[in-house]
């Protein structure tokens, strides 16, 4: 497997990167991934980040059955029993089709 690092740029309206729509398909379709390098500013990927984090930590955890319209959520699993292995988790659903409170969108 080869990560390729593709430099990009986001200009405040657009997702700028040196590659194809093709060269990224062809890239997965071989088994190798990529990193699209600097795609975002530091500053806002932690606004976003410190903004899902609050969330999480001043909502109640859930787990949902998945379905289509479901409501964005956030998981806790603090070693849970049924677990095949234990483990401490933190896990955001976060879908497409709610309104974006995150500022995904601007992208």
């Amino acid at each position: 497997m080869e990560v390729y690092k593709i430099p990009a740029n986001y200009d405040g309206q657009k997702l700028k990167f040196d590659a194809t729509v093709e060269d990224l398909r062809k890239i997965i379709l071989d088994k190798n991934i990529f990193i699209l390098k600097n795609a975002f500013p530091v500053e806002l990927i932690n606004q976003i980040k410190n903004k899902v984090f609050n969330w999480g930590n001043t909502t109640e955890p859930s787990n949902p059955q998945f379905e289509i319209g479901i409501k964005d959520f956030h998981r806790l699993d603090l070693n849970p029993a049924k677990a095949a292995f234990m483990r401490i988790m933190h896990c955001y659903s976060i879908h497409f089709w709610n309104e974006d409170e995150w500022g995904f969108g601007q992208f």
